[in-house]
């Protein structure tokens, strides 16, 4: 469907989170997302 493009390596993805961090996001949410790659958070 889409040959140009490639998969990426595990860790290679650059991810922007935005939510607010009440009390568990950041304990929970953000380290899964870090298994992805890159994670820039902005509350």
């Amino acid at each position: 469907m889409f040959p140009h493009l490639t998969p990426k390596e595990k860790g290679k993805l650059s991810i922007i989170a935005l939510y607010h961090h009440y009390n568990w996001e950041n304990e929970a949410l953000k380290p899964s997302l870090k298994k992805f790659g890159t994670v820039r958070h902005y509350d």
